[in-house]
């Protein structure tokens, strides 16, 4: 649904296709009283906790932050505590029982562990524990690319055990956008081009979801009701929207013949998927990226780079055609090679 050709639009927009390298810096803070680094090029910044693992803050210097962060209270009764932000999991969910016993908390070794961190002039690396169950350690890499994107590069390791195969899965939380869009495949194996995994079609999820285009899906968020999407897209990125501001995330795409993407049919699984929190433990959105299935044999090493992006949108209203095709445009910004 392009209105105007990609580059003129992104210039029109004020969405240059490429900033000037700026020198990123790495510093020493705290975040809700813990020990963090804060990442930034001058323009944007995050700010990382090591003890939990996690990406707390991203936003533009002196913004708003446009993560979900828990209210610091005390842990609960199962000693797990959901702190918001972003982390990397294993996937496919459906088989955390096999190693954790239920569907939800992930396991302390997955999620709630400190992770070691090495700081340089301008990059950080968190090395977590040994996964239980999964028999791979986590690496993560923090780095700022000269067009002004947050790299996460997210490293499994098989260390110990069996085969595993495991998608690496980056649950990303948000407080509630305005809306978020998710690209679509024009040839999708599922109806309308997107699959529920719970909730909707129902009538009280009718305004949820909108078709824009063959390409092109628009969700918002329901505040009463829980509901997850996912999209057997061509491209794997996800862009939230709030008050003008698009929050941009994508990674490459893999060839999916050789490296079935999880949950969803052979040859039709979701690179991209989001799901609704609808009240209960906060009120949140999660945008999520996964790799493909790899399988992990001891000593296999298998990488997921996901990029973040920020920018301002050269109007808020999301119900014009331009505000869409701008949108468009983001998600179909080509991803470079890890």
């Amino acid at each position: 649904m392009n209105i105007l050709p990609k580059a003129l639009l992104l210039i029109l927009c004020g969405l240059p296709l490429s900033t000037p390298a700026m020198a990123a810096t790495l510093t020493r803070t705290t975040w809700q009283g813990q020990d963090a680094y804060r990442l930034s090029d001058g323009k944007t910044e995050a700010i990382i906790a090591p003890a939990w693992g996690r990406v707390m803050r991203y936003g533009f210097v002196g913004g708003l932050n446009v993560l979900w962060n828990a209210e610091p209270d005390p842990l609960q009764g199962n000693g797990y505590k959901n702190r918001g932000g972003a982390k990397t999991w294993p996937a496919p969910q459906s088989e955390w029982p096999l190693f954790a016993g239920d569907l939800y908390p992930p396991h302390p070794s997955w999620d709630g562990a400190p992770l070691a961190a090495k700081a340089e002039s301008d990059h950080l690396r968190l090395t977590g524990p040994v996964w239980e169950g999964w028999g791979t350690r986590l690496t993560l890499d923090f780095d700022w690319t000269a067009v002004g994107e947050l790299k996460i590069t997210q490293t499994l390791e098989k260390v110990k055990g069996e085969a595993r195969r495991i998608s690496i899965w980056q649950n990303t939380q948000i407080a509630y956008p305005d809306a978020v869009f998710l690209p679509m495949s024009d040839r999708s194996a599922y109806h309308n081009g997107f699959y529920w995994f719970f909730g909707g079609p129902a009538p009280e999820y009718a305004d949820a979801a909108t078709t824009l285009s063959p390409t092109l899906l628009r969700l918002k968020p329901v505040p009463a009701k829980s509901y997850k999407v996912g999209v057997d897209a061509p491209i794997a990125a996800l862009v939230s929207v709030k008050d003008g501001t698009a929050f941009l995330m994508r990674s490459p795409i893999q060839n999916v013949r050789f490296s079935p993407y999880p949950d969803g049919a052979d040859g039709a699984g979701f690179p991209a998927c989001f799901y609704n929190q609808g009240g209960g433990g906060g009120v949140y959105d999660e945008m999520e990226l996964l790799s493909p299935l790899y399988l992990f044999r001891k000593g296999d090493r298998h990488a997921q780079t996901v990029r973040w992006s920020l920018r301002r949108l050269s109007s808020p209203d999301l119900e014009t055609q331009a505000a869409q095709a701008e949108i468009e445009a983001l998600l179909e910004t080509p991803s470079p090679s890890p």
